[in-house]
């Protein structure tokens, strides 16, 4: 048998304690089935069928099995099973319950995305106290010649649109305003609250900020 897969599966258990129970167990989603009963040599009166979850303690990983009418479980040591078939499908059983599903991954990318819109507004606004960029010192950027930050804002119509942010300034400690100008429709709206907008690229005003 390859003696490192019960340290590997140990492992992947160690760092992964958040999915196991108060005793160390986790259940597996789907019980592996046998193809040959598994007898134990702690316990030969009976054939087990199911391999149902692992449980890490600190002497090892214990594996549990149960019979073909459930109601009789025990366990073995990981390292003590010499069925190497067995053990890599055990380790491959728990590595597929770790993977993430697409809809996890999609919240955990929601989540990233919301995290950073709020780590953005915090960075701006800190880079416009440090500049002292009020609203009666506000920063005008050269817009006409393309040299601005640009958001998509709905400040204009019923749908969105492309737009430079001309001018930006922090009103007391936590607003961040800005006046727009729509390149395409030849507009502009003032006194813009970016803080509750959803378009904002935080980054590309930041850009223009610590170059100042």
């Amino acid at each position: 048998m390859s003696n490192n897969i019960p340290l590997v599966v140990k492992k992947l258990l160690e760092s992964n304690k958040e999915k196991l129970d108060t005793s160390g167990y986790i259940q597996f989603n789907k019980s592996i089935e046998l193809k040959n009963p598994f007898v134990s040599e702690r316990n030969k009166f009976f054939n087990f069928k199911w391999v149902d979850g692992l449980q890490l303690l600190p002497e090892g990983v214990k594996v549990w099995f149960s019979s073909e009418n459930t109601t009789d479980i025990m366990w073995e040591h990981l390292h003590l099973i010499e069925d190497e078939n067995l053990i890599n499908e055990i380790k491959q059983t728990f590595e597929n319950m770790l993977e993430k599903t697409t809809a996890e991954k999609a919240q955990e990318y929601i989540n990233i995305e919301r995290s950073m819109h709020e780590r953005g507004i915090e960075i701006v606004r800190e880079l416009l106290k440090e500049k002292n960029i009020t609203e009666n010192n506000a920063l005008e950027f050269d817009w006409e010649n393309g040299n601005a930050p640009c958001m998509v804002s709905d400040e204009f119509d019923d749908d969105v649109c492309d737009c430079y942010i001309t001018k930006i300034y922090l009103d007391g400690d936590y607003y961040i305003y800005a006046d727009l100008h729509a390149y395409y429709l030849q507009g502009d709206v003032f006194r813009v609250l970016l803080n509750n907008a959803q378009n904002v690229c935080w980054g590309d005003i930041m850009e223009f900020l610590i170059d100042l």
